[in-house]
C-alpha cells in the first residue's frame, strides 16, 4: 500500500464515520485497516464483533424486505413488512403468504444479530432526494434501489402504401385507397443502460 494510503488509513481513520463509503483505486480484495469491501457479505457480529459499530449505524438497510413469490435459498436474510424484523431462511423454497411471519414456503428463524453489507459491485451511487424533488420517492439502502431506465420518449415512424385494384406495392379486391401503418425499428446497443465509466473498489468503514 503507498505510503500516503498508508497515512490515511492508520491516522485520519478513526476520525471517518462508521458507515462512510469510499472509492478505492487498488485492487478488489485488499484488506483496509476498519474498512471492508461493499460485497453484499451477511456478517454476524455475534461471530464478528468489530463489525457492532457498522451494524448499529446501518442496520437491516441492506437486508432486502420480505415479498410473496420470491425463490429463497438458505442462509439468505430478509426482513418482516410489518415490524422490519431480519429473519434468515433455513430451506430452499419459494415465498407463500402475506408476510414473513405466515410464509409457508420458506421456514424463517430471527437473527437479530446478523445484518448484510450493502452490494455495490457493478452499481452507480446517487445521492439522496431528500426533499428536492428530482428523484422523489425513494428509500435509502436496499429497498431504494432501482433498475436501469430509459427518460420517457416516442420514435414515431410511417410509411405510406399505395392499394389499387390493378397494381401497386399491394393488390387487393378493387377500389383505390391510400394506407399509412407503422412499424419498428431494428434493435440497437448493448445489455444494459449505462454513462461512460471507470471501474473502482468501494468499501465501507466499519
Amino acid at each position: 500500500m503507498p505510503a500516503l494510503a498508508g497515512k490515511f488509513f492508520t491516522e485520519y481513520t478513526p476520525t471517518v464515520p462508521v458507515g462512510t463509503i469510499i472509492s478505492f483505486s487498488g485492487e478488489a480484495g485488499v484488506n483496509l485497516p476498519r474498512f471492508t469491501e461493499c460485497n453484499g457479505a451477511i456478517i454476524d457480529i455475534d461471530d464478528s464483533p468489530k463489525f457492532t459499530k457498522l451494524f448499529n449505524t446501518i442496520g437491516a438497510m441492506y437486508v432486502k424486505t420480505w415479498s410473496n413469490g420470491e425463490t429463497i435459498s438458505s442462509g439468505e436474510l430478509r426482513k418482516s413488512i410489518s415490524d422490519g424484523t431480519v429473519y434468515e431462511a433455513t430451506s430452499d423454497g419459494t415465498t407463500d403468504g402475506t408476510d414473513i411471519s405466515d410464509d409457508s414456503g420458506v421456514t424463517w428463524v430471527e437473527a437479530s444479530t446478523k445484518f448484510q453489507l450493502p452490494d455495490l459491485r457493478g452499481e452507480f451511487l446517487r445521492g439522496y432526494d431528500h426533499g428536492r424533488g428530482i428523484d422523489s420517492g425513494r428509500q435509502l439502502g436496499i429497498d431504494g434501489w432501482q433498475e436501469d431506465e430509459f427518460r420517457s420518449h416516442i420514435h414515431h415512424s410511417t410509411t405510406l402504401a399505395n392499394l389499387t385494384g390493378s397494381g401497386g406495392d399491394i393488390e387487393w379486391g378493387g377500389g383505390d385507397a391510400n394506407r399509412i401503418y407503422g412499424f419498428d425499428t431494428q434493435a440497437t446497443g448493448g445489455p444494459e443502460t449505462r454513462p461512460r465509466n471507470i471501474a473502482t473498489v468501494f468499501y465501507i468503514k466499519y
